[in-house]
């Protein structure tokens, strides 16, 4: 990855979770929405890194991925606590994943 398309796609990774969280909290029972306002304090954390890191400030999510927020939401509405927990368990592997092609390339 080149630095400037990954320095892109950890902000964006970061501020997708922050609103994914934002929405799943809607849907999530009491321990749950504790659990998820934490995450979401960290992941805002994590986004003002990586911008300050890279001094590029990116604010706005695409289509495709405000859409698939949209979808998961609707799932975990209509599915409760086990897809929210699906989903969390979810994106911390993607992310490890983003954080060692971070690694290998740098």
């Amino acid at each position: 990855m080149q630095s400037k398309s990954l320095s892109r796609q950890l902000i964006l990774g970061e501020l997708f979770d922050v609103h994914l969280y934002r929405q799943l909290r809607v849907h999530a029972a009491r321990d749950t929405r504790k659990m998820l306002d934490e995450l979401i304090r960290v992941e805002e954390g994590h986004a003002g890194f990586w911008q300050n890191f890279f001094h590029e400030t990116v604010t706005n999510l695409s289509f495709l991925q405000r859409l698939h927020i949209i979808i998961l939401a609707a799932a975990a509405r209509i599915f409760g606590e086990r897809v929210i927990h699906l989903i969390l368990e979810a994106r911390e592997i993607y992310g490890i994943r983003v954080y060692l092609d971070v690694w290998e390339n740098f």
